[in-house]
């Protein structure tokens, strides 16, 4: 479980705003940007960006998991779990879901065990 990310360091000599959320593909995975670049003035005309664009497994890393159902209780942040893979994929799927605010995320194919 390495790094997952990508530094682009370049030059321009226009005056760029990246935005939290802008994204490049390499290799067909998505790469974001979660934290805004470093940008240096070298000259009146030229510009340095240096920018770390992380993959999803980031965007995973900052959603706090939490136990919630169809009611109106509040969701709980400590809780036990029993369940089949199916069931714990569910509720890492539904929270990601919550946190982004929409649907994004969905369960593909699981595998059983043999």
């Amino acid at each position: 479980m390495g790094e997952e990310q990508i530094t682009l360091v370049w030059e321009d000599s226009v005056h760029t705003e990246l935005s939290l959320g802008d994204y490049i593909t390499y290799e067909g995975s998505k790469f974001t940007l979660n934290q805004l670049p470093t940008v240096k003035k070298l000259s009146s005309k030229l510009w340095q960006y240096n920018a770390v664009f992380q993959s999803t497994k980031y965007d995973m890393a900052k959603v706090m998991f939490l136990l919630f159902d169809n009611t109106n209780t509040l969701p709980n942040g400590e809780f036990s779990l029993t369940g089949t893979p199916s069931t714990f994929l569910e509720l890492i799927i539904s929270n990601l879901n919550r946190a982004a605010g929409y649907t994004l995320w969905a369960v593909g194919q699981i595998m059983a065990g043999s």
